[in-house]
Order: C-alpha cells, then sequence, then structure tokens
C-alpha cells in the first residue's frame, strides 16, 4: 500500500516538547479494507463537553515505554476531561487549543 499525499496541520512545530497542533492526514493510493466502525465526525463547531465520550483513530505510539507503532489501524474511546486535570499530569504542555481526554486502562491522551 502506497500513500499518494501527507498533510500536517499547517501550524505544526515539529519539536519534542511541543504538542500543538500535532495531527496530520494521510491519503492512500487505494482503499482500505477494515473492520472498525468508524465514528461519525463533529459536524458542529462545538467541542466535546467534559465527561462526554469521544474516540481516537490512528497509528499513534501505542506503548510509551518502547514507542512502539502498530501496523493496524487503531480505535479508543475516551472519557473527555477539563483542560485544568490534565495540566496537572502535564504542566506546562497544555494550552487552551487542546482536547484533553481520558481511558481508564491507557491512560491520560491530550488531543488537539
Amino acid at each position: 500500500m502506497t500513500v499518494r499525499k501527507e498533510v500536517q496541520h499547517p501550524d505544526y512545530e515539529d519539536t519534542s516538547d511541543n504538542y500543538s497542533y500535532d495531527v496530520g492526514l494521510i491519503f492512500l493510493n487505494e482503499e482500505v479494507q477494515n473492520n472498525i466502525q468508524l465514528p461519525i465526525l463533529n459536524d458542529k463547531s462545538a467541542v466535546p463537553l467534559v465527561g462526554s465520550t469521544t474516540y481516537a483513530l490512528g497509528w499513534g505510539i501505542t506503548n510509551t515505554a518502547t514507542s512502539s507503532l502498530p501496523n493496524d489501524l487503531q480505535i479508543v474511546d475516551l472519557a473527555v476531561i477539563s483542560n485544568s486535570d490534565c495540566s496537572e499530569d502535564y504542566p506546562g504542555d497544555i494550552n487552551s487549543d487542546m482536547l484533553c481526554t481520558f481511558n481508564q486502562g491507557k491512560g491520560k491522551q491530550v488531543f488537539v
């Protein structure tokens, strides 16, 4: 499978201490068959409310000890938490452009 195009967020800065706008898209040259039911994207301008459930899909790091990346697309359900709660675990790393989430089995995750 080959990649047709990669798009990073225009405001992303590739530094180890900056997680703002750490999001991108990969366009493939062929259709992918998967067995994951894809969630419906938020078509409203509002962000998810604290306490609601949201989902993340991707090939991000699944083991922080080894920084290993999966070969298969992953999906995880996440509870939205307040940025102030998230800042307690990530002091100085959280800003108002971010959405903080928590999964009991996985730990806190930060998303743009």
